[in-house]
This record gives C-alpha cells, sequence and structure tokens, in this order.
C-alpha cells in the first residue's frame, strides 16, 4: 500500500476481512463474540447463501465490522477443494510487531479482482487501487501463468481478465496488458459497465442488467446460468418467510459435489 497510501490510515477501511476453514467458523464466532461482537441479525441467511457473515461491535467514535469469510473466491467461485488449496498455500507474515497469515500472491490478487466481479464491476475507486498496489508490490513474485491457470480452475478467467483491464483503462496503469477479448460475453460486459461505475460508484443497475452481467461472470454459460438461478433462490428466500428445498441453493450444489 505504501505507493498509493503513503500512510495506511489515508486508506479508509469498513470493515476486516477474516479468512477461514468453515469447519474452524463454530471455533472463530466463539472468539468473536468473547471480544464482543455480536453476529448480522440476517446470520441464518448469510450462513445459508453467501460466504462470510458479518459481526459488528460498538465502539466509539463508530462502530466496527468483521467478516468471518470460508472462502477467498465468493460464492460464485468457491469450492471445496479450491478453497482448502488456497488456505494451505497461505503463509504466516509479520507487520508492526503482529503476526498474521496472508494468501500467497496470486490468490492475493484473485480475490482481490474477484471482488470486483461480485459488485460487478461498480463501487468504489479504492477497490481498483487495491489491485494497482497489489500489482505493485508483489511484482516479480508474482507468477502469472499460475495466476492464469488458478482462474480458470475456477471458471473464472473472463472475470480475472476483465477486472484487471477495467482497472488499468480506468487508473491509466494496467500493470499487465490485458487484451479485450473477442466474444460476445467480453462485449456484454464492456456495454453493461459504465466505465466511470468506479470513480463515481455507481449502484447497481436495473435487475435485467444485473442477470446479464451475472450471465457473463463465468467462463462456461452453464455456470453462468447456475449462479443466476442461485440468485433468484437467495433473493426470494431474503424477501420470503419460507424456504425452499436446500438442492436450490449454491451450498447445496456444493454438498452435492
Amino acid at each position: 500500500m505504501g505507493r498509493p497510501y503513503p500512510e495506511i490510515d489515508l486508506r479508509t477501511i469498513t470493515d476486516v476481512d477474516l479468512v477461514a476453514r468453515r469447519a474452524e467458523y463454530p471455533q472463530l464466532e466463539r472468539l468473536l463474540q468473547h471480544l464482543g461482537f455480536t453476529p448480522s441479525t440476517a446470520r441464518s441467511h448469510e450462513l445459508r447463501h453467501e460466504h462470510h457473515v458479518q459481526y459488528f461491535r460498538e465502539r466509539q467514535p463508530r462502530r466496527v465490522m468483521a467478516e468471518l469469510h470460508w472462502t477467498p473466491f465468493y460464492m460464485l467461485y468457491s469450492s471445496p477443494a479450491a478453497d482448502e488449496a488456497a488456505l494451505s498455500r497461505a503463509a504466516p507474515h509479520t507487520y508492526d510487531g503482529t503476526d498474521f497469515t496472508l494468501l500467497d500472491p496470486e490468490d492475493t490478487l484473485l480475490s482481490l479482482v474477484l471482488h470486483l466481479a461480485m459488485h460487478r464491476y461498480r463501487g468504489q475507486l479504492k477497490w481498483a487501487v487495491d489491485i494497482a498496489a497489489a500489482l505493485d508490490h508483489f511484482g516479480p513474485q508474482l507468477s502469472w501463468p499460475t495466476l492464469w491457470d488458478r482462474a480458470e480452475r475456477l471458471g473464472a478467467s473472463r472475470a480475472l481478465a476483465f477486472g484487471l483491464w477495467l482497472c488499468g483503462h480506468v487508473l491509466q496503469e494496467p500493470g499487465v496488458e490485458v487484451s479485450p477479448r473477442r466474444e460476445l460475453r467480453w462485449h456484454l460486459l464492456r456495454h453493461l459497465t459504465p466505465h466511470d461505475g468506479l470513480v463515481h460508484a455507481h449502484p447497481q443497475p436495473e435487475s435485467w442488467r444485473r442477470t446479464l452481467t451475472d450471465l457473463s461472470l463465468c467462463d462456461t454459460l452453464l455456470d453462468g446460468l447456475r449462479h443466476v438461478a442461485f440468485k433468484a433462490t437467495e433473493v426470494h428466500e431474503r424477501k420470503r418467510p419460507h424456504r425452499l428445498p436446500g438442492w436450490m441453493t449454491r451450498r447445496g450444489l456444493q454438498r452435492s459435489r
């Protein structure tokens, strides 16, 4: 972060993301509660449909939020095997006298870009700056063949390529040359994603644009259709009091695998 943010306090932070194996979740939840955090009122829904649960602690002058993730690749690209492999590659680090564990360079950059994709390439400019900072920080440590191989295994190579291309376009500092792809869903993403969507924090678009964007985020059309169907299940259960069968959720599909 040193180049874009000479002082770390200049980068606004709204929450702290913690990533752990799902089997470790109960123990970590107890630890967070011991530290004074309380889970989101949507905890049951998040456990069923999301990639994290939010926890809050009231602390002056403002509330502190922590998100406990069980995948670094979000629900769209998550799989038990990929999540376990990424966490197994994580290595210990020390910063300012504090020990912690970080994902390796390729998984870190992939997670940052897929976070941008999960927000349909809209939101906050700092997310693009984070990606540029990671590219600058890792430099020669980053193995591009490894990065692209992992993205392809997740079905996320288009999401990665478009995110890197968009960040380079917005910041005029690509870090790596990513050529636009000659395919329909790439052109759809370009048409549906305003180039200033990160600069001006554009809100999420109307439903038909969200659906087309979600279809284009996966490498295969079948995975895109699954993603749209799972989103529909999630929205249905969020707005209505009854549950649909478990196999209709993304987590149900993962369990069946």
